[in-house]
């Protein structure tokens, strides 16, 4: 499988998932905005998806080495600064 299927299937993966409690609450968006730095609270999620959705995608070792990174030093040191480092282009 491709990288970029990868990725995509673990996004679809997610479809149906639902916000529980309230508006950006439940478990799921929880679990979501924690693959950012910021706290998990009431607060639109649909970046930390993204966030979430690529930390999953770099879990997979040919991942890593099909995008040349073999260790996890450099994933955990690196943060883009813009959604364009992945070629999220017309994500918003």
């Amino acid at each position: 499988m491709s990288l970029r299927k990868k990725l995509a299937h673990i996004a679809a993966a997610e479809i149906g998932v639902r916000e529980v409690g309230g508006n950006n609450r439940g478990p799921k968006i929880v679990q979501y905005q924690s693959a950012t730095w910021l706290k998990p609270a009431p607060w639109p999620w649909c970046a930390a998806f993204v966030c979430w959705v690529i930390k999953k995608w770099l879990e997979d070792l040919s991942v890593r080495e099909g995008l040349s990174l073999r260790n996890d030093k450099p994933l955990n040191a690196w943060r883009p600064k813009t959604a364009a480092a992945f070629d999220f282009i017309r994500w918003a």
